[in-house]
């Protein structure tokens, strides 16, 4: 696991498989509705071999809660394998880029 500190918020490489993804997903209060095309061309990018690592995180405020990255989870889930991901700890919801 590679780990940075930023003040306050923690930044990590892990392997999220479906169990971990789904585990996060519980944290999962406040996102929007979840996007079924976005989801569907998500694991159609795993399943494909073209699905990229582009350098966003999947996000968690300092209570916890997820706050960015349920369509990346919900896509481990449905393709039943890990994916490298980049998490954030203790982030604002401010600090999420669309």
């Amino acid at each position: 696991m590679n780990q940075i500190n930023y003040g306050l918020v923690t930044a990590e490489f892990m392997e999220i498989g479906p169990q971990k993804a789904a585990d996060f997903l519980l944290k999962n209060i406040s996102n929007r509705k979840i996007d079924d095309t976005r989801i569907a061309k998500y694991v159609y990018e795993m399943n494909s071999g073209q699905w990229r690592f582009n350098g966003d995180a999947i996000r968690f405020d300092v209570e916890g809660n997820l706050i960015d990255g349920q369509h990346r989870l919900t896509a481990i889930i449905e393709v039943k394998r890990s994916d490298r991901k980049s998490t954030r700890l203790n982030s604002s919801h401010t600090d999420i880029s669309r």
